[in-house]
């Protein structure tokens, strides 16, 4: 199913751009404007079925929601540290998320209220004064992006006043979950590395508080224990979110002996990091090492690895999770108690030429 990224590639522009045309957005220049509806209109590019082909429906069990604009706002938490790449093109996840938030928003009437926050600072900025006060303000939901395991074991236990929603997330008790298969495409991409032949993978995993890092770890492992085979505690590295922290992690898997003939990363930094690293040892991909990522934003593309060399790696459908999160909140807000809903949406693995069968030793 074609979407916003499909169209940005065919148009030459970028992914922001096409948020904006698709969403009627000023600021887009004639010719740009022309060229993203032409190329929706050669790829068939329909919003209802882009949003709808992707999930799987693990259960649901709500009303059908009235199509009136439901008005308000919803408020829109982000880490601090995290808030600017929602505008930023380069970064390519938060962008997608927010462009398919901010189309909902547009379709729903609604308006996202942006509030970054400090770390430790959510039970604060959720507390029943400030939750309150927003409803009486017209918020109608809380949607967080890129919680902490801290963070969600809070909202497990917090009783708010609105409907509340963690963004690919699998909280306990959540009424509604809106997320990404991210054990089962971190294990479809070891299970390719596994089928050309590889033995020795390194994973270049991140931070243990984030949850998605674990399912992602976990569904390597998967991978591993299916061929009969273990993952080393001394084939794991992890880093933090950032090309250095990946660069770093892969510096310590590439000194292994024997050395991993393949590496996963499980973030799209870290491959930019292993990437760099590589080539400071003259390493060459695929010939020395092979790779494989998480995430298929920037970075994956075709060269990326080297001349005509692009990244083998994991889509994951983020502007469809951005819409489909917001869609579920909001009809929360309309159906309260009586809305249940976890969707959990596919990814798919691409592959590219920076993953090869090993050398012999």
């Amino acid at each position: 199913m074609p979407g916003v990224r499909e169209i940005a590639q065919a148009a030459q522009v970028s992914i922001a751009t096409v948020s904006r045309v698709l969403s009627g957005a000023a600021g887009v220049s004639e010719d740009a404007r022309r060229r993203v509806r032409a190329a929706s209109a050669a790829l068939n590019y329909r919003p209802e079925a882009a949003r709808r082909g992707r999930p799987k429906r693990r259960h649901a069990q709500a009303d059908t929601a009235t199509a009136e604009p439901l008005g308000g706002q919803v408020l829109l938490l982000v880490p601090g540290t995290r808030a600017a790449a929602l505008h930023d093109r380069t970064v390519g996840y938060f962008a997608y998320v927010f462009s398919g938030l901010m189309k909902k928003a547009q379709e729903a009437g609604v308006t996202l209220n942006l509030t970054p926050y400090a770390p430790g600072t959510l039970p604060d900025v959720l507390g029943a004064p400030r939750v309150e006060a927003a409803q009486r303000a017209g918020a109608r939901g809380v949607l967080l992006l890129f919680t902490t395991r801290d963070e969600d074991r809070f909202l497990e236990r917090a009783k708010l006043a609105l409907p509340c929603l963690a963004l690919n997330r699998a909280l306990r008790n959540a009424r509604v979950t809106v997320r990404v298969d991210e054990r089962g495409g971190a294990r479809a991409a070891a299970e390719h590395l596994l089928e050309l032949g590889h033995r020795r993978i390194g994973v270049l995993a991140g931070p243990a508080r984030y949850a998605f890092f674990e399912e992602r770890l976990a569904g390597v492992r998967e991978a591993l224990a299916a061929a009969g085979r273990k993952l080393p505690t001394s084939h794991v590295a992890r880093a933090e979110l950032s090309p250095d922290g990946g660069r770093a992690s892969a510096r310590t898997l590439l000194a292994l002996r024997p050395r991993p003939t393949a590496l996963f990363a499980a973030e799209e930094d870290f491959a930019a990091g292993a990437l760099a690293e590589a080539q400071a040892q003259g390493l060459r991909v695929p010939r020395d090492v092979s790779l494989a990522a998480f995430s298929d934003f920037v970075l994956s593309a075709r060269g990326a690895a080297g001349p005509g060399v692009g990244v083998t790696a994991v889509r994951v459908p983020a502007f469809e999770m951005g819409y489909l999160g917001l869609e579920a909140l909001l009809n929360a807000a309309r159906l309260g108690v009586r809305m249940r809903q976890e969707s959990v949406l596919e990814t798919a693995l691409v592959v590219r030429r920076s993953a090869a069968a090993p050398k012999r030793a």
